[in-house]
């Protein structure tokens, strides 16, 4: 299920502006999981619509438990480090161009 879920994930943080997360038990386990965990970080109300939109046909497919976040609350929260979630981009085969990019502006940003 993670490669079906990373595979329909990899092109949506480019296309709305946001950066996307996992984290729980599809991160820690390889028994049989209720549903994936995601967090959305984003800038701007345009993104998050979008990233709504785009998650909302995947979640008729997949489980997915999700977790919306401005940045500025995430930075705050110190959600990502907490729950020691993973960014999307950096779990897919191909990360070198997203390993670069990022929404968080915070010392913990570094440490992930």
């Amino acid at each position: 299920m993670r490669g079906l879920l990373l595979e329909a994930l990899r092109d949506i943080p480019e296309q709305v502006g946001v950066e996307l997360y996992m984290f729980g038990s599809i991160l820690s386990s390889n028994d049989i999981i209720n549903d994936v965990d995601i967090l959305v970080v984003y800038e701007c109300m345009g993104g998050l619509q979008m990233a709504k939109h785009a998650l909302n046909g995947l979640a008729y497919r997949i489980p997915l438990d999700i977790t919306f976040l401005h940045v500025d609350e995430e930075v705050e929260l110190q959600f990502v480090r907490g729950q020691k979630a993973v960014r999307v981009a950096d779990l897919l085969p191909n990360n070198a161009l997203h390993l670069t990019q990022g929404l968080l502006r915070s010392p913990s940003a570094g440490e992930r």
